[in-house]
């Protein structure tokens, strides 16, 4: 277990030396009133999967997260430590 952990650890720090940040989505804000609160919803907008700045957002992000696990150093060794992780016994 302490094992896992540590590679766990490991993909953290690494991914936490990228310095790109991720793609912002566009803020609409919506109102609703409920009981006499006016209740603002900045994101509303990105609930319409069928808008094509939402679909473009979604893209960035998916970019983005890709580009983000690509750069891990050493990344193939980790898959492989976790897959022979999951070729053992375990021990209940």
């Amino acid at each position: 277990m302490k094992k896992l952990f540590l590679v766990y650890l490991f993909i953290i720090i690494s991914c936490s030396k990228e310095a790109k940040k991720p793609p912002l989505a566009v803020s609409v804000v919506a109102v609703d009133t409920y009981h006499g609160q006016n209740i603002e919803d900045p994101y509303r907008n990105l609930e319409n999967l069928e808008d094509s700045t939402v679909i473009n957002w979604l893209k960035a992000q998916g970019a983005y997260a890709y580009s983000s696990l690509q750069n891990i150093a050493n990344r193939q060794r980790i898959i492989d430590k976790q897959l022979s992780y999951d070729t053992k016994e375990g021990v209940i």
